[in-house]
């Protein structure tokens, strides 16, 4: 009976829009808190961020000497980052350094394969004009051999929403999960939810907000979901727990520990 009524209340919200509480901390950067249908902690976070006002830094630890996977909290403070999110997931291989798709910031490639079940692209550090600073491309739909040439950093995920269209087909697995999103305006947005939804029904959520979305991109789920924010304004240490299959329940309070993660920096002017 308990299913019966969240899926109730989930229908009934999806209803009408969801209205978004919007905090500035600064030009460029809004934390923005929505309330969730049916999680007993009903946030949602989101962080947007104007890609024109910060810059976007790729760490990973398979480009040091010594590779060192950390948590969250450490990773983003020793690579002096505002906030940080993960930069996707990585292979369950037994040294767990490598992401799962292609994975390249200028020199350093930490995954060389092009996946064909991973239909987007996030691209950033541009070579030239000619580019949005930040993107998610959609392969399926635009000139990858092109764009390959534009930009300096890339991280190749699953593709969740293109187009303002929920392309996630249902599941029954559902996970805690962050994920990668671009607006309409090219805003990009780092959503975070601990609650457990499958990806179709928290694309379904997102959809009915205010915050445009163009684009979204699955990071990553369960204990390993991680979302870092240190503002004068606003402090955020996220982590996910539920994950089917793997860790049924909300008992995980801390990060683990990650091989590739993505910041950003305030833009010299």
């Amino acid at each position: 009976m308990k299913i019966v009524y969240t899926l109730l209340g989930l229908l009934v919200w999806l209803g009408a829009q969801a209205q978004s509480q919007v905090q500035e901390l600064e030009t460029g950067l809004e934390l923005i808190t929505i309330k969730s249908p049916v999680a007993t902690n009903p946030e949602i976070t989101v962080l947007r961020i104007n890609p024109n006002d910060f810059d976007f830094v790729m760490k990973n630890a398979s480009a040091k000497k010594v590779p060192e996977r950390l948590p969250m909290d450490v990773f983003a403070k020793k690579a002096g980052l505002l906030a940080a999110v993960n930069a996707g997931m990585f292979e369950l291989d037994g040294v767990f350094l490598t992401a799962t798709g292609y994975t390249a910031n200028y020199n350093h490639i930490n995954n060389a394969r092009l996946r064909k079940d991973y239909k987007l692209m996030l691209a950033f550090n541009p070579k030239d004009n000619s580019v949005p600073p930040m993107q998610l491309i959609d392969l399926s739909a635009q000139n990858w051999d092109l764009l390959k040439t534009k930009y300096h950093s890339f991280s190749q995920g699953l593709r969740v929403v293109t187009g303002g269209k929920n392309v996630w087909k249902q599941q029954a697995k559902k996970w805690s999960m962050v994920l990668w999103g671009t607006d309409k305006a090219g805003n990009a947005l780092w959503i975070f939810t601990r609650f457990p939804y499958s990806v179709h029904d928290f694309a379904n959520i997102l959809l009915q907000t205010d915050l445009d979305i163009d684009k979204i991109m699955y990071l990553e789920g369960g204990p390993e979901a991680s979302f870092w924010l240190n503002h004068g304004l606003a402090q955020r240490a996220l982590m996910g727990s539920y994950e089917t299959g793997f860790n049924e329940d909300d008992k995980n309070k801390r990060f683990w520990e990650l091989p590739n993660i993505i910041g950003i920096q305030r833009k010299k002017k």
